[in-house]
């Protein structure tokens, strides 16, 4: 399981990882309709390949950002009882 409580640069670094991820995925897709203009391969099977590759990584996606979001929402909650804490701090 992940630990929670991501530092910023952690944060930074999982979403840019993300980020690479989702952009390969776009390459893959794009090379595979690139390749149907040279008429050497079957226009189906590309786009059956193209829409497998968008199938993986939208389950990809589902499950890693099912993780996050439960990262996100618990350190929304730490972080917002800091500044509640402050908040509280200025009103006495």
């Amino acid at each position: 399981m992940a630990e929670a409580h991501l530092n910023s640069l952690a944060r930074f670094e999982v979403y840019r990882s993300l980020s690479g991820l989702n952009r390969s995925f776009h390459l893959i897709v794009q090379r595979l309709q690139d390749l149907e203009s040279k008429n050497i391969f079957d226009p189906a099977k590309l786009t059956e390949l193209a829409a497998l590759a968008q199938e993986l990584q939208s389950e990809i996606n589902h499950n890693l950002l099912e993780a996050l979001e439960r990262i996100e929402l618990e350190d929304c909650y730490v972080f917002g009882k800091v500044r509640a804490a402050r908040e509280d701090l200025r009103n006495l």
